[in-house]
């Protein structure tokens, strides 16, 4: 489970890596739980810009966001569980609810 953990490590080909190796030695049939903030615009990126400036300017470690392209990179070669890479608000949300999209990336995705 990397829940709001690879946005601490701010080098985009690192952060893979990190995942990679964690994922490296799990039975096929694993799984990997991932939430990450993203920068995407129609997902209100760029409220989230401006909470991790301000989150960098007052705390540490800082964070960073990454595109729903970059993120999607983390489950390369993994089959990903329905409904897929989307706003953690979307995932499993209640029925006949209308979620509010947030800037948070969510999936499930199985090793093979």
């Amino acid at each position: 489970m990397l829940l709001g953990i690879l946005n601490f490590i701010l080098d985009d080909a690192e952060a893979r890596t990190v995942a990679r190796r964690l994922l490296e030695p799990l039975a096929p049939g694993s799984f990997l739980v991932l939430t990450h903030p993203t920068t995407e615009p129609e997902l209100g990126g760029d409220l989230q810009l401006e909470a991790m400036e301000f989150w960098n300017t007052n705390a540490k470690p800082p964070v960073t966001a990454r595109s729903s392209k970059e993120i999607g990179q983390y489950f390369n070669g993994l089959t990903l569980l329905a409904p897929g890479l989307v706003s953690c608000s979307l995932w499993r949300p209640v029925p006949g609810d209308e979620p509010m999209v947030v800037p948070q990336l969510g999936a499930v995705a199985q090793k093979h």
